[in-house]
């Protein structure tokens, strides 16, 4: 049950990254460039650099936001709970298995 719960909790806290992300990148390149973001990647008022730039900064943007709701997702469900998901465990020891595997072969 922990683990349907915590892909709840981390589902929610992305999407509310994605919105604030898309705010956030939004008028970030309104303020860089002082012009309105993109509507598309077919957007005749820029170049294909310009759609290129924007679309890197938005994924960055997006990324970071992403990572930092499931990181305060996470934060959160601990306190609550007295434990880490059970999902971040897992894939903290991955990481670290990962880590010592390729620190044995250098």
């Amino acid at each position: 049950m922990g683990s349907l719960v915590w892909k709840i909790v981390a589902a929610a806290a992305g999407v509310a990254a994605t919105q604030i992300a898309t705010k956030v990148t939004t008028k970030g390149w309104g303020l860089a460039t002082g012009n309105p973001a993109p509507v598309g990647r077919h957007d005749p008022n820029y170049s294909a650099k310009q759609t290129a730039l924007y679309t890197l900064f938005a994924a960055g943007v997006a990324q970071g936001m992403r990572a930092l709701g499931e990181r305060k997702a996470a934060e959160y469900w601990t306190k609550s709970a007295g434990h880490p998901p059970q999902a971040v465990v897992k894939e903290h020891q991955k990481a670290l298995e990962k880590a010592q595997k390729k620190a044995a072969k250098a």
